[in-house]
């Protein structure tokens, strides 16, 4: 232990804890983005809307997540109404 860091373990320890969150919803909405891209929207499971999904469990109203959940189901209906 570190002279000086007594007492000071815990706030560490959340501010690491903060930072491997970003990372991984920055990666989540990096890899839904490439699959909204390349068409992988998740109507069958997985994809861009599962991925998307995921980053509004670890953030709940987080921006980047909900405009990506918005244009995957924009997608999804634009899909829907081709078949049609």
């Amino acid at each position: 232990e570190l002279p000086g860091m007594i007492g000071h373990e815990q706030p560490v320890q959340d501010y690491l804890r903060q930072v491997d969150q970003a990372d991984r919803l920055w990666e989540l909405n990096r890899q839904a983005e490439a699959e909204l891209r390349d068409g992988r929207l998740g109507e069958a499971g997985g994809g861009a809307l599962e991925s998307f999904r995921k980053a509004l469990q670890i953030a709940p109203g987080h921006a980047r997540a909900l405009q990506g959940l918005a244009a995957v189901e924009s997608a999804l209906i634009q899909r829907a109404e081709a078949c049609a």
